[in-house]
């Protein structure tokens, strides 16, 4: 059982992916949150800038520690068996799919076929105004578990860069797995903490960009025999949390912890009655989840805000801001 909190850095404006905190993942390089991984840092350990074009420390925080947030998988969708391993398109479309072995992905499952629940369960275009409609159906989340089912080749560690080889993807700074290579065979980090069946737990997780969705917590019993974990074993073991509360961490000590009340569900899950629990942090209030207002300066940005606007025949709404009764940040907008 799971005592859940999550650590965040505030202010800031995020744009990326998370990470796990506690218990340390292996994907954090047994990096600490010190100078060299704080943003601004001025050496910063992460040196993805020839890349991104963005320069060095791009990944910093306590939600991309040791550059942990470039673990992940593009292209999966709902119950599909192939991730495409390439693109990555804000709004799904058909090639997207295709790419994908031509998957077709389940429909949303999330609610347990309750809409009042689902719309609880919803973080981000609660109620469909978006010019792309509910263009989020395909995602993972909202079939929670089911982004590796049927999927032999799924990590459930994430991949180096969360694409192909070929893909041009930013890596690691480390070295010790290669370009799309699995999570799994990243180096063991040594001891870690004990838990006793039964017991109850803290674990923890941070953001560096907030692209809505949940998250559930798995464990996976290592193999006698040295051979990586497979989805299908996590899948085997998901834990549950305790209470309905989270506790929100600042990286800064002189903020004092916060606790909000957490949306949990059990149905419409996978593995049945598997228990997912809602992202409780708000984002902006756009399709993107940031430079909601047009402000964003970022020439990448705009670049890709063009492509899917012609892409969508020109009904992108990437940065265009919904109305307020479409934005649904967790049961408090206090944070």
């Amino acid at each position: 059982m799971l005592y859940h909190t999550l650590l965040i850095s505030a202010p800031l404006l995020i744009a990326g992916h998370g990470a796990m905190v506690y218990p340390p993942p292996r994907s954090a390089h047994n990096q600490t949150l010190d100078a060299r991984n704080r943003c601004g840092a001025s050496d910063p350990y992460s040196k993805t800038n020839s890349q991104t074009g963005l320069g060095d420390g791009e990944y910093c925080g306590i939600g991309c520690l040791g550059e942990a947030c470039l673990y992940y998988q593009i292209g999966c969708y709902a119950g599909c068996g192939t991730c495409s391993l390439t693109g990555k398109d804000l709004y799904p479309t058909q090639a997207d799919l295709a790419l994908a072995d031509d998957c077709k992905p389940i429909e949303p499952t999330l609610g347990g076929g309750d809409p009042a629940h689902e719309r609880e369960l919803r973080t981000h275009n609660v109620d469909g105004l978006s010019a792309m409609g509910d263009w989020t159906r395909v995602n993972p989340w909202r079939a929670p578990g089911t982004a590796g089912m049927g999927n032999p080749n799924f990590q459930p560690c994430g991949i180096n860069s969360g694409g192909s080889a070929a893909f041009s993807n930013p890596e690691t700074t480390e070295k010790d797995v290669p370009k799309a290579g699995p999570g799994t065979a990243l180096p063991k980090i040594g001891k870690g903490p004990i838990w006793t069946r039964g017991s109850t737990v803290e674990a923890s997780w941070a953001i560096y960009a907030n692209h809505a969705g949940g998250y559930s917590y798995r464990l996976c019993k290592v193999n006698a025999d040295g051979s990586a974990p497979t989805e299908e074993c996590f899948q085997q073991t998901p834990l549950n949390f305790v209470g309905n509360q989270t506790e929100v961490r600042y990286t800064d000590p002189s903020k004092p912890s916060v606790t909000i009340p957490a949306v949990t569900t059990s149905v419409g899950t996978y593995p049945k009655g598997s228990m997912w629990r809602k992202n409780p942090v708000p984002m902006c209030n756009c399709d993107l989840g940031y430079g909601c207002f047009g402000w964003n300066t970022v020439s990448a940005l705009k670049k890709i805000e063009k492509a899917d606007a012609i892409e969508a025949g020109g009904k992108s709404s990437m940065f265009t801001p919904y109305s307020a009764t479409n934005f649904h940040p967790g049961q408090s907008s206090s944070i």
